[in-house]
């Protein structure tokens, strides 16, 4: 779903968890958009967020790149 409102509904489970975004990327074309960022979350709660960013109305796919373990 490419909607204005699909960054907001991201920013906001990323506010939701207290993530820190370091950077973002987002683009769109007429039909689908994506996201590129880079977040700040323990381990603990990177699989939480990521099940919620799934969640969101439209997400076609949402997947974890990599995961700092200190």
């Amino acid at each position: 779903m490419n909607s204005s409102f699909a960054s907001i509904r991201l920013n906001e489970v990323l506010a939701r968890h207290a993530v820190n975004i370091a950077a973002q990327y987002y683009e769109t074309d007429h039909d689908v958009g994506y996201v590129v960022l880079d977040a700040d979350a323990s381990a603990a709660d990177s699989q939480r967020v990521l099940a919620d960013i799934r969640a969101l109305e439209g997400t076609i796919r949402a997947r974890l790149l990599y995961e700092y373990k200190a």
